[in-house]
């Protein structure tokens, strides 16, 4: 795991001067056009070095020093953890984070989400999902990631007509929405809910940061961008964690004792599920001690467990005897 976190560091410091041009290029006011050339001498660019400055004339373009460099190398880190559960995601999750990290920039400096990045979006994670499908041999996925992505798109568009959100917040929902389709309808909502909490938290911060300054707060204007790609990643199932009883075969417990019971794919149970009234969870699922009449008619009935060890369930994880 080490290995791949450091690969795509490295991969994403080597992405981010493309990626800062494109900050550069595509940060500009409503109405204005883009930036292709600097303003100062008028020479062209296409990579931008950390410090954002013109390679020619040093004028500052773009966003300050290092600011794209660590949004990559933080993004590149989660999305590293979340494409090492499944690798065949991985295209899709890179192409959405590299893309994602330059909208998020975009969108935090002007308040606008440019369809020149969103289209180029939609389009890289559809090809990316398409490939994920049939290296994984799951072509029946395809259909809910766009069922999702127009789910998630018809939210965000209403919004938009409402005037909550920017025109260029739909597109962005419908291509994040299709990738978190993948994982499933559970996973797109979540990450609804969690760009929402996160785009919830910020205003409070800017609108506690606009009254300490003694500055209006109605008619502030807010980037949801960033937010958006921060709810999906929140979304996104955590990678695997080996086994401790895989690692004691391999011998790298070190104390020659071999754990006991099987690998625990589920969280706990009881305490996520509690339903008390199934006959499941009032059976003792371990060994139950030999009762009287624990046979009827040749056949074992389940023995119900005492008051005392039905309401120590509900702390009782899986595993635990």
């Amino acid at each position: 795991m080490v290995t791949v976190v450091v690969v795509a560091v490295l991969v994403a410091l080597l992405a981010a001067p493309g990626q800062r041009a494109l900050v550069a290029r595509f940060a500009v006011p409503e109405g204005e056009p883009w930036c292709r050339a600097c303003p100062s001498c008028g020479r062209g660019f296409r990579l931008l070095p950390p410090t954002g400055r013109c390679p020619h004339c040093r004028e500052r373009l773009g966003s300050g020093p290092w600011s794209v460099e660590a949004a990559a190398v933080a993004v590149a880190v989660a999305v590293a953890y979340a494409a090492h559960r499944l690798p065949a995601m991985a295209p899709a999750l890179g192409w959405a984070a590299a893309v994602g990290v330059v909208l998020g920039v975009v969108d935090a400096r002007v308040r606008r989400l440019p369809y020149r990045l969103t289209v180029p979006l939609i389009a890289g994670v559809a090809a990316a999902l398409v490939l994920a499908a049939v290296a994984e041999g799951r072509p029946e996925a395809l259909p809910r990631c766009l069922l999702v992505a127009l789910a998630v798109g018809a939210v965000l568009e209403l919004a938009v007509w409402l005037g909550a959100l920017g025109p260029g917040d739909s597109p962005l929902g419908f291509a994040l929405g299709g990738l978190l389709g993948w994982y499933g309808w559970s996973a797109a909502l979540s990450g609804l809910f969690a760009a929402g909490v996160l785009a919830g938290l910020w205003a409070v911060v800017r609108a506690a940061a606009a009254l300490a300054r003694r500055r209006p707060v109605r008619g502030l204007h807010l980037p949801v961008g960033p937010a958006v790609p921060g709810g999906v990643r929140r979304a996104l199932p955590p990678a695997r964690r080996p086994h401790p009883q895989g690692a004691a075969r391999r011998g790298e417990l070190g104390s020659g004792v071999e754990p006991h019971g099987i690998l625990c794919t589920k969280g706990p149970t009881v305490v996520e599920n509690a339903l008390p009234l199934l006959a499941s969870q009032l059976v003792d699922q371990v060994i139950a001690p030999r009762m009287v009449g624990h046979l009827a008619g040749g056949t074992k009935v389940p023995q119900l467990l005492p008051v005392a060890r039905q309401s120590s369930a509900l702390f009782t994880t899986v595993g635990e005897t």
